[in-house]
């Protein structure tokens, strides 16, 4: 079976879709984030920023 971009582009979005939620998942897991869930991280949200020339964390 031929991949078409219409089937590449489903698959694209379902393994990018998994691998953010197992992202954000760790992230709270290993940051001990207890009153946060994956949905309240936005899948276009940075992580890290800077303020004042050092790095914060935005969780």
């Amino acid at each position: 079976m031929p991949f078409s971009k219409e089937n590449c582009s489903q698959l694209y979005n379902q393994i990018n879709g998994k691998l953010m939620a197992d992202l954000k998942s760790q992230i709270i897991a290993q940051l001990n984030l207890q009153d946060m869930n994956p949905d309240n991280i936005g899948d276009d949200q940075p992580l890290l920023w800077k303020v004042l020339g050092s790095t914060q964390s935005m969780l």
